[in-house]
């Protein structure tokens, strides 16, 4: 068994044993929500990608089509404003984004665990050192990204970074 193996293992129990597996609070309703995609120092290979330290920034439009605007930043990130839900997941929200902006999301599925495990976004892969991982309500994910519920204001980001198992 390889290193990546060993620490996928671990992260799989660490979601199922995690006391924030169990929340009374029901996250799920309708609004809106906001999306980060934090490729840190990494480049995407798709949509924005060679814009390396920026930050980009879709805003929807009446009409159902987005605008975007960029500005210099020390990180390459994309962030999705005003994304409208109703009783969907973070790991919906990851897939609505790839679909709409035609990017690819790698996964594999846990079906112990009823969600998947996030590989690459856009193109940049987990490494072995650094690993894409989401922050929910300024908190590390507690449990699978399609297992945690959405609902008005929340902010999700997704980073790519050093485990912090």
């Amino acid at each position: 068994m390889n290193y990546s193996t060993l620490l996928l293992a671990a992260m799989v129990i660490v979601l199922l044993i995690s006391p924030g597996c169990v929340d009374d609070e029901p996250d799920t309703g309708p609004g809106t929500v906001t999306l980060v995609i934090d490729f840190g120092d990494r480049e995407p290979t798709q949509i924005g990608g060679g814009l390396p330290g920026n930050t980009t920034t879709w805003h929807p439009l009446k009409d159902g089509t987005w605008v975007s605007e960029t500005e210099n930043f020390s990180r390459t990130t994309w962030r999705f404003e005003n994304v409208p839900v109703e009783d969907d997941t973070v790991g919906d929200l990851l897939d609505w984004a790839a679909e709409e902006f035609n990017f690819t999301i790698g996964s594999t599925y846990f079906s112990n665990v009823g969600s998947r495990y996030i590989e690459s976004i856009a193109g940049v892969e987990e490494d072995g050192d650094r690993y894409w991982q989401f922050w929910y309500k300024g908190s590390l994910g507690s449990k699978g990204a399609d297992l945690q519920g959405l609902k008005d204001g929340n902010i999700v980001e997704w980073r790519f970074v050093e485990s912090q198992f």
